[in-house]
């Protein structure tokens, strides 16, 4: 005879936002599709439970007045993923100050280009062609810093010109991992 031990190892990602925004609804119901992932939307003026037992955060729609809220989430260990606008520069800055944008609260039509020195994970081509042929994004208009830990995965293309802006970084520093849209 023999035994199986069944655990239930299921990732926990909390969907973080300020604001209601279709993208939100969007992002959950591709992440729902995997059934190791368990998925919690909340809005952060709502949040008061712990960072800590979620594996990830997507702090979505960042808020430019809510930076004493996320005093414990800046604290805690958990990955973040950063999906950010023009108007969320300050917070980006407030909870990942080494990836730092100095901007005006400006935004501009960008487009993507994939990064061919990216290491951190492979990228098919066709999925490079994919990110490349999709609609532009509105990125924050500024100069951009960036960590010695950080690696760019897509650099921001404006009109027809390639820029050495990242569009998409991925940072595994040896505090926490960080990814910033």
């Amino acid at each position: 005879s023999f035994y199986v031990e069944v655990l239930d190892s299921k990732y926990k990602i909390l969907i973080l936002y300020d604001a209601i925004h279709p993208d939100i609804s969007a992002i959950k119901s591709v992440l729902d599709k995997n059934k190791n992932y368990e998925i919690e939307k909340e809005k952060l003026s709502d949040f008061n439970s712990n960072y800590d037992k979620y594996n990830l955060v997507i702090y979505f729609a960042l808020s430019e007045n809510k930076l004493e809220k996320l005093e414990r989430l800046k604290s805690s260990d958990v990955s973040l993923l950063l999906l950010v606008g023009a108007n969320s520069v300050s917070t980006l800055n407030y909870l990942y100050p080494a990836g730092k944008v100095v901007g005006k609260n400006k935004s501009q039509e960008v487009s993507a280009i994939y990064n061919t020195n990216f290491s951190k994970f492979n990228v098919s081509t066709n999925l490079q062609n994919y990110l490349t042929d999709l609609p532009p994004l509105l990125a924050p208009f500024g100069i951009y810093h960036q960590s010695l830990t950080a690696e760019i995965l897509l650099y921001q293309k404006i009109g027809m010109y390639s820029t050495e802006k990242p569009l998409i970084i991925l940072d595994n520093n040896s505090e926490r991992k960080f990814s910033v849209v």
